[in-house]
């Protein structure tokens, strides 16, 4: 067990800043994408369209911008696509928790190696041995702690955002066709 503390406790701090590197670069490329449709988004709901008409009292040509429709299933498409980039998002947030984690289990890992490379424990034995349980069980317990943080952050949260999506939808579609007047209010309410 001691080669794994003094691996540990010599990689730890190389293994959190690429980390670190990597997830920083992970959340910029995604706020890249953000903006970028921010732009689209913007630029569908503010689309303008230049019809050229043919006076033929006059003879002249008129130009005249128009306002285009935009149609719901387009913001339903811009929204659906703004959805998936927060959810990769939501999914960085909450890799962020662990650093503190890895910091504390380098500390552990450094403070449980030294411990084991004393060579005259009978001096400390008291001390050693409470020490030594303490930071075992603090160990332990980081070590579960960034397991299951990681899992929840890749797995269950995922998928609970995703049902939230659906659900949204399946809303937005039903105020829709009460609104477009496919479905009556009474239907609404035996669905």
């Amino acid at each position: 067990m001691n080669p794994i503390f003094e691996f540990m406790s010599k990689n730890i701090n190389v293994f959190i800043v690429i980390l670190g590197i990597i997830l920083g670069i992970l959340l910029i490329g995604n706020y890249m994408f953000l903006v970028g449709h921010q732009s689209q988004v913007e630029a569908a709901l503010n689309l303008t369209n230049e019809v050229t008409l043919y006076n033929t009292k006059t003879s002249e040509f008129q130009s005249k911008t128009t306002k285009e429709r935009v149609t719901p299933d387009t913001v339903r498409g811009l929204e659906k696509k703004f959805n998936e980039i927060t959810l990769r998002h939501a999914v960085y947030v909450q890799l962020i928790p662990l650093f503190p984690l890895f910091g504390i289990l380098g500390t552990v890992a450094g403070l449980i190696f030294q411990i084991n490379a004393i060579s005259n424990p009978s001096q400390f034995e008291g001390l050693i041995s409470s020490l030594n349980l303490s930071l075992y069980s603090t160990f332990w317990g980081l070590v579960f702690a960034i397991i299951l943080k990681a899992i929840d952050a890749l797995l269950p949260s995922r998928t609970i955002n995703s049902i939230e999506l659906l659900f949204e939808d399946y809303d937005k579609k039903l105020s829709n066709s009460i609104m477009l007047g496919n479905i009556t209010d009474e239907e609404a309410d035996e669905e």
